[in-house]
């Protein structure tokens, strides 16, 4: 493809954001059996198509019509909440569901969570793998609510309470404060960002009762990282094989 048609389409795309801002246009059940994750598209350069993690059972989406979304790094949390996050304003409640205030904490916990979702997900038709997407999709949510919350208990990794010790034990930190989940989620900070509804983004506010879900975008997807690790491996190892050739 000529390189100037190429800029010009990356142009349009940035005209596009700059005009009308960024926003969700299409969402749909990725698996389509009525469970996360989902799959979106937007016009935001570079997420095109993307499959999303919801950190939010308080509110709900409608697959017809777009909504407007404000795009925040987890870079960007990291040095606080800012209060157009879903959760970023005082705790409340939403019929029998009550939310907190969340921390910097509380989102890289789900940032966390996401990733492991992304990756059983990529496999969710094999084993019990949609039973541990269950599991994890609900730990996430509970994350943000303190009462009415969603959960599974089917033992093991297929239940909340497994997800959630996860992320609030002693493997967060880890044993030297820089080995745990925490350290992991951070240094890959840069590749998680959330989607916010920016036309309302107080939790079961809107002029129709709700406003729209938050999401969780990891790029790559965590597939990937599995993928390209796999291949550095296939890599050493056949490098490793001609040498051992050469030296014999």
């Amino acid at each position: 493809m000529n390189g100037c048609f190429v800029k010009l389409l990356a142009g349009a795309a940035l005209g596009s954001v700059a005009m009308f801002g960024a926003q969700i246009n299409t969402i749909s059940e990725k698996y389509g059996d009525g469970e996360a994750p989902y799959t979106v598209t937007t016009n935001i350069p570079g997420l095109s198509s993307a499959t999303v993690i919801c950190d939010d059972d308080i509110d709900s989406w409608a697959s017809s019509g777009s909504w407007p979304v404000v795009e925040t790094s987890l870079t960007t949390i990291d040095g606080g909440v800012p209060s157009y996050m879903e959760f970023g304003g005082p705790q409340g409640a939403v019929g029998t569901k009550k939310y907190i205030q969340a921390s910097t904490t509380t989102y890289q916990q789900a940032a966390y969570l996401a990733v492991e979702e992304m990756i059983y997900a990529a496999n969710y038709s094999i084993g019990n793998n949609k039973y541990i997407v269950d599991a994890i999709q609900t730990a996430i949510w509970d994350l943000f609510c303190t009462s009415g919350c969603a959960s599974v208990s089917n033992g093991g990794n297929e239940s909340t309470s497994y997800w959630t010790s996860l992320v609030t034990g002693a493997g967060w930190l880890g044993t030297q404060g820089n080995n745990g989940f925490q350290a992991q989620v951070v240094a890959m900070a840069g590749e998680i960002n959330f989607l916010t509804d920016s036309a309302d983004h107080t939790p079961g506010g809107g002029g129709t009762g709700t406003s729209y879900q938050e999401f969780i975008v990891i790029t790559p997807e965590p597939a990937t990282y599995a993928l390209f690790g796999m291949g550095l491996i296939l890599l050493s190892l056949g490098t490793f094989r001609r040498r051992a050739k050469k030296s014999n």
